[in-house]
């Protein structure tokens, strides 16, 4: 009787302890499935954050262009500038210059009606400052036209730099973008 009662004990262990190695064996099926998920997951995850940075990478390569090609703009129309800014002044002095002119054809006009006598000299002196002063005028209006042309060439410097800064902006913003989904 000792010994029945020590087999059945001893059964119901064995018995206990094959449930308990079913159940471990079960739950390390279950460990290795989710090992296995998680290394997929994983593995998914690096691959996208490799991407992201070859794109962010990109796109620093792209900002980099952007913002030389900015500088170089900048770099173009402040010579630009100064180019029209001293055109502008030669044409001022130009202008100033006409003037100084118009003034002594008048002055040499009024003493050509005052002293007929030296009408010939006087003559002589009137024709050279009229081929003066029409020599002034062509310049004028050669300097004139530089000016217009120089303010569209600026124009359109203005413009380029204007679509520049906004696709800075907009690869920005796509690079803050990638980032808050990395």
């Amino acid at each position: 009787k000792k010994a029945e009662k020590q087999k059945r004990s001893q059964d119901y262990l064995i018995n206990e302890l094959n449930q308990q190695i079913k159940a471990l064996t079960e739950q390390t099926r279950l460990y290795e499935v989710q090992v296995k998920s998680q290394s997929k997951q994983t593995k998914i995850a690096r691959e996208t954050l490799m991407e992201a940075e070859k794109e962010i990478e990109n796109i620093n390569v792209e900002k980099r262009e952007f913002l030389h090609r900015w500088k170089t703009s900048l770099v173009g129309m402040n010579r630009r500038d100064e180019t029209l800014q001293k055109e502008q002044n030669s044409l001022a002095k130009h202008k100033e210059e006409m003037q100084v002119l118009s003034m002594e054809i008048m002055g040499i006009k009024k003493s050509i009606e005052e002293v007929q006598g030296e009408n010939e000299m006087l003559t002589g002196i009137k024709s050279k400052l009229e081929t003066e002063h029409n020599f002034l005028e062509t310049l004028n209006e050669q300097s004139e036209q530089d000016l217009l042309a120089k303010q569209g060439k600026f124009h359109m410097v203005q413009t380029s730099l204007s679509t520049l800064e906004d696709q800075l902006k907009k690869e920005t913003l796509k690079t803050k973008d990638l980032k808050g989904r990395v």
